[in-house]
C-alpha cells in the first residue's frame, strides 16, 4: 500500500441569517511528498450557507477524501439528491416518498399515512424548494433549518400526516392509518425553526419476524402461539362466547 501525505483545512463562514459561525473540516490525502493542489475543474471545495452543505471534488485516481462537517445547522446529515417529477413544486420541508427513478436518482412525491403505498417508502424531507421536473436535496437523515416550527414546542415529535399529503403531525396516528416517526422538533421558530429528521416507518402485524400470518385474515381469526413453530401464527376462538356466558348462568 502506497504512502500519502495528509493535508488538514478548515473552512470557516458566517451566515448572517442565524448570526453564528459554521465550521467544517476535513482531510486530504494526497500520493506521498505531494501537496493537494487544484489541477483545475478536477479538485474543489465548495461550502453553501443556504442548504448548509460542503462539496468536496477529487481526482479520484491520485486524491482520497475523508470529509466531516460539523455546525448549528447541519450535524452529520444524510443529503441524497432526488428527482420531482411529480407535474408541481415539492416545497422546502416536506415529507416525501420513492415513487419511482429517474436516470440514476430517486424520483419523490409527497408521502400520506393514509396507506402502505405512500407510507411505507418514506424517505425524508426536502431541503429547499424542486421544481416539477427539477432535481433537488432530501435529508434522509439529520437536521433541516430555517423552517416556521414556532407552532411547535421543542421536542416535540413529528409523524406523517394520514390527511395532508407531505405533511407532518404532532399526533400519532392510529390505525387504520400508518404510523411514520419523522423526527423531532429542536428550535420553535417561525423562520429558524429546526427538526432533526429520523424516519422510522412503522410495521403491520404481518411484518414482524416472528409473526406468521396472512396480510388478509380471516374475519374472527386469533392470534396464537405456536411452540412447534415458535410462531405467533392464526387461530381460531377456541370458546363460543354466548356459550361459554350460558354455562356461567347455569353453573355459577
Amino acid at each position: 500500500m502506497g504512502r500519502f501525505t495528509t493535508s488538514l483545512f478548515n473552512l470557516v463562514d458566517t451566515d448572517p441569517s442565524i448570526g453564528a459561525a459554521w465550521y467544517s473540516f476535513g482531510i486530504i490525502q494526497t500520493p506521498f511528498g505531494t501537496s493537494p493542489v487544484a489541477d483545475g475543474p478536477s479538485d474543489s471545495v465548495t461550502f453553501s450557507s443556504s442548504d448548509s452543505s460542503v462539496v468536496i471534488t477529487g481526482d479520484a485516481t491520485t486524491d482520497t477524501v475523508d470529509f466531516a462537517i460539523s455546525g448549528t445547522a447541519a450535524v452529520a446529515s444524510i443529503v441524497t439528491t432526488v428527482y420531482n417529477n411529480t407535474g408541481s413544486t415539492i416545497t422546502k420541508g416536506s415529507v416525501v416518498y420513492i415513487n419511482g427513478a429517474h436516470g440514476n436518482l430517486p424520483s419523490i412525491a409527497l408521502a400520506r399515512a393514509d396507506s402502505d403505498l405512500t407510507s411505507a417508502r418514506t424517505y425524508g424531507m426536502v431541503l429547499a424548494d424542486i421544481s416539477n421536473m427539477s432535481s433537488g436535496k432530501v435529508v434522509q437523515s439529520g437536521n433541516i433549518g430555517n423552517l416556521n416550527t414556532s407552532a411547535i414546542t421543542a421536542g416535540t415529535q413529528l409523524y406523517l400526516s394520514p390527511t395532508t399529503a407531505g405533511a407532518y403531525t404532532t399526533t400519532k396516528p392510529l390505525a387504520p392509518f400508518h404510523m411514520v416517526y419523522v423526527g423531532v422538533v429542536t428550535r420553535s421558530h417561525p423562520t429558524q425553526g429546526t427538526i432533526e429528521v429520523i424516519v422510522q416507518n412503522g410495521y403491520e402485524l404481518y411484518e414482524i419476524h416472528d409473526v406468521s400470518v396472512s396480510n388478509t385474515p380471516p374475519d374472527g381469526t386469533v392470534l396464537e402461539f405456536s411452540t412447534a413453530s415458535a410462531l405467533w401464527v392464526e387461530g381460531a376462538p377456541k370458546v363460543d362466547h354466548p356459550t361459554a356466558v350460558a354455562y356461567a348462568m347455569i353453573f355459577g
